[in-house]
């Protein structure tokens, strides 16, 4: 009797306050969230610090989209599916926590080149000879997930999932960019160049000032996103 009446306030909910059952929102919520913060870092990484421009904002609204997922979520787990599967509960989960590290990870990169001499340092890695190719794999990866969690979340029949959904996956490779060893050969090689150049002497005003650490961070992150991505990719697919 008191599960019926509490089915019939969420149902009530979902119709007269919400007009979307609370497992739509909280898909709309997470996939918001992802594009959000997967869309800024793609457009840094083409046009480089003119886009960090609100970047606080901006990670504001995606720890909000997540949040609402997280909340939502808990919501559709009661909520009456009828003719439709049940909700996939550990995978959203599973993909909360992943999308919020890869958040996290993604504003790093973009922070260390926030401040003085972000935009050279910026230059410095962009104008390496394997960086178009690292860009290249990170965002077809990136894309092909944003594609994947799309089209799995969005089946919500009895039916088995399309496994032609997984196309292209395999082809994406293993968790690391193939050119990232070369970028970091490359950047290495540029730095100490530099350094021979100005007789061995730095003196960086503050740690946050260091280009050295500051490239460090964003090889070390930049490795991080690309695990990151990786890693809700194989989440998903194995709880297909």
């Amino acid at each position: 009797y008191m599960l019926a009446i509490g089915l019939a306030v969420n149902t009530l909910t979902d119709m007269v306050l919400l007009s979307a059952p609370a497992s739509t929102m909280a898909k709309e919520a997470l996939l918001q969230g992802m594009d959000r913060t997967f869309n800024q870092f793609e457009a840094f990484l083409r046009d480089g610090i003119s886009q960090l421009e609100g970047l606080g904002s901006l990670a504001g609204e995606v720890d909000a989209n997540f949040a609402d997922a997280e909340k939502f979520s808990l919501e559709a787990d009661q909520e009456p599916r009828w003719h439709k599967a049940l909700f996939r509960t550990k995978l959203f989960g599973l993909l909360i926590d992943k999308l919020r590290e890869t958040h996290a990870d993604l504003l790093t990169v973009q922070r260390s080149f926030q401040g003085e001499g972000g935009e050279e340092l910026f230059s410095l890695i962009s104008e390496r000879p394997s960086f178009p190719a690292v860009r290249r794999e990170l965002l077809a990866k990136m894309q092909r997930t944003q594609k994947l969690l799309r089209d799995v979340l969005g089946h919500e029949s009895i039916g088995r999932i399309d496994p032609d959904i997984l196309n292209g996956v395999a082809d994406l490779g293993g968790s690391q960019p193939e050119a990232l060893e070369r970028l970091i050969a490359e950047i290495r090689q540029e730095v100490l160049a530099s350094s021979h150049k100005k007789h061995g002497k730095f003196e960086p005003g503050t740690m946050a000032l260091d280009q050295v650490c500051r490239l460090c961070t964003f090889l070390e992150m930049l490795s991080r996103v690309a695990k990151d991505v990786h890693s809700t990719l194989a989440v998903t697919i194995e709880q297909l």
